[in-house]
This record gives C-alpha cells, structure tokens and sequence, in this order.
C-alpha cells in the first residue's frame, strides 16, 4: 500500500467517524423526548404515594424510588453522551493555506511543499479518525448504559403503577366541601 492509498484509507475512516459522531448524537433525540414525561409520572407517584394501603405501600415506595433514580440516572448519562468529548477536525482551508504559503515562503521546492502538504493533511485525518472512533466508542458505551437505565425505570415505573391504579385508599377519592350557609350568617337568598 502506497502513501496516497493510506492517506486515502485515513480520508474514509475520518469522514466515518464523524457520521457515526452525528448519528449517535440524533440517537439522544427521542430518549431526549421521552424525560419530561417520565418526570411528570415520577412526580404523580411522589404526590400519590401517601393515598396507597398500607398492604402496597412498600411495594410502591420501593417501585417509585427505583423509578426516580432509573431516571437521574438515564437523564446523567444522557448528558454525558451529549457533552464533554472531544472531536477532532482536520484544518481549515484558510489554515491549510496558510501553512502551504509559510512552506513556499520557507524556500521549500515546489515538489517538496506538494509532499509535505500531502503528509500534514494525511496525518491530520490519521490523528483526528483515532481521537473521534476512540470518543464515538465511549459515547456508545455511555448511551447503552443511558439505554438500560431507561428500561430498569420504566419496569418499576410499570410495578409502581399496580397499587396507584387499583390499590388507592378511599380517601384519595373523597372530595370534602365546604359550604357557606348564608342564611344563618344574616345573609338573603338570591331570588
């Protein structure tokens, strides 16, 4: 394999790389959506829990607390595939052009600069496709986990729902009222 075939192979798995970087960060769309909804379910359970019999309460605090932290944990790793990597990008043309008028001005043979661009450029996509497969990997590794915490809530979000759907105390259901009997405060009916 001659220099222009490698450099060329370097090209590909660069331009890999950053596709696969784009494609991992639009997988986090969707599981992106789903946390309001999870969060407004995990507040019903907290504000509900108190109208639970006795006999289910302490399957429904255990559910609800394995659900609340099933998504503190999905929303951390969720953030922690979307920030905090590093992703290479080769130079820029101004720079590329800059760097080729620094060679001409440094006196280099016309033959020489074409080599030495060829070599700066190819170990620019060398350098950058290994920095952004070794970040898309721990991205992966990061979603996965995001993946698996998000299926470990919903199981205990679908066990918390048994006792708040069929197991509620009465008193959830009673609605006292109040009334304000005019009459007897001096007040007249309206006729």
């Amino acid at each position: 394999m001659n220099k222009g075939d490698l450099y060329e192979y370097y090209k590909e798995c660069y331009y890999h790389e950053i596709q696969q970087k784009d494609n991992i960060n639009n997988r986090v769309g969707i599981p992106l959506g789903i946390v309001p909804l999870l969060v407004a379910a995990d507040i019903y359970f907290v504000n509900n829990i108190k109208y639970i019999d006795e006999y289910w309460k302490l399957m429904a605090q255990v559910s609800v607390t394995i659900f609340t932290l099933g998504i503190i944990v999905f929303i951390y790793y969720l953030f922690r595939t979307l920030f905090n990597h590093k992703v290479g990008y080769v130079s820029s043309l101004e720079e590329v052009h800059g760097y080729w008028e620094s060679l001409k001005s440094d006196g280099y043979h016309p033959d020489d600069i074409a080599e030495e661009m060829s070599d700066f450029i190819g170990e620019q996509f060398k350098d950058f496709a290994t920095l952004n497969r070794t970040s898309n990997i721990k991205k992966i590794n990061l979603l996965r986990r995001a993946f698996y915490c998000l299926i470990i809530a919903l199981i205990a979000g679908m066990l918390a729902c048994y006792p708040f759907a069929f197991e509620k105390n009465d008193e959830a259901d009673i609605i006292k009222v109040k009334l304000d009997n005019s009459k007897e405060k001096g007040g007249k009916w309206n006729e």
